[in-house]
């Protein structure tokens, strides 16, 4: 937390490649479990001394983590289906979209995330917002970037048939400050469609023959 001078963010998710669960021997019919235990045991290494947990996957006792991070980092969890936005509402301090959906699939998906927070009596948290960012100095990077990037979430989520320009956000340096207003623009116009702010932008950015993540873009002065 120090060194992101209180910024530092915890996202966690179910996952869902096969490959991963094998990896890591953990069977996909408990990846719920293993998900709501570690977002409690999270919390109380965080905070507490001489941690005895006793759950069906993690079991310890009278353990420590030091240094306790100051302030705590908030959890933000991702998923898409209503079970996983109502989970992130109940366990999580935000639902953590990724960059595929477009507005009015957020608007829809924080429906049913509002209404979970609402009935468990929780205030309604961060909103964040994830888009892929690809800058480059002519049309045709940027062209030759989102057919890259198109291929990439194709691949990963075969569920999405028609990945196009409308998932995701593209900006080329052409013109002064190009790229920074229209990342504004949609940020302010994304809060707007439904009542709401987009307190945490995070971006992905890169260029048409890599990609690579960057810090979240913050709103605040030190960005």
């Amino acid at each position: 937390q120090e060194m992101s001078d209180g910024r530092l963010v915890c996202g966690l998710g179910m996952g869902h490649r096969d490959d991963e669960f094998a990896a890591f021997e953990i069977l996909r019919s408990q990846r719920r479990k293993h998900l709501e235990e570690t977002v409690e045991l999270l919390r109380l290494l965080w905070t507490e001394e001489d941690v005895t947990y006793q759950g069906e996957i993690h079991q310890i006792a009278n353990v420590n983590v030091l240094p306790k991070p100051d302030p705590v980092p908030p959890i933000w969890i991702g998923g898409w289906a209503p079970p996983a936005v109502r989970r992130a509402a109940r366990i999580a301090d935000a639902w953590f979209p990724g960059p595929s959906a477009d507005l009015g699939k957020l608007r829809e998906c924080y429906s049913i995330y509002d209404k979970a927070r609402t009935e468990t009596g929780m205030p309604p948290g961060a909103r964040p917002l994830m888009r892929e960012v690809w800058v480059g100095e002519t049309q045709t990077e940027i062209d030759r970037g989102r057919r890259h990037l198109q291929r990439v979430y194709q691949e990963e989520y075969p569920s999405i048939a028609n990945a196009n320009v409308g998932l995701v956000m593209w900006c080329g340096t052409g013109h002064s400050w190009g790229a920074p207003n229209r990342l504004w623009r949609i940020w302010t116009s994304g809060g707007r469609s439904w009542d709401s702010t987009i307190s945490s932008p995070v971006c992905i950015s890169g260029v048409p023959t890599s990609r690579r993540s960057s810090a979240p873009w913050s709103s605040s002065p030190t960005r």
